[in-house]
């Protein structure tokens, strides 16, 4: 549970950091803002190919989602 706490504060960091809110983050993936807000919630995971691209275009590190 706090590794998810983690993650989700990260990725909310990460976007706020880059000034991109969660549906520029949705465009840049091609899901829906939906999905994009249960990630930044905690109610779902992303997918490890969503987690690489998320870590490309957020200039965060791979091991920073662990």
């Amino acid at each position: 549970m706090a590794a998810q706490k983690a993650y989700v504060a990260r990725l909310n960091e990460a976007l706020e950091a880059k000034g991109w809110t969660q549906y520029r983050l949705a465009q840049e993936l091609d899901v829906s803002k939906q999905v994009v807000n249960a990630w930044c919630r905690g109610k779902a995971r992303p997918k490890l190919e969503a987690i690489v691209r998320i870590s490309e275009l957020l200039s965060m590190r791979l091991d920073q989602w662990l």
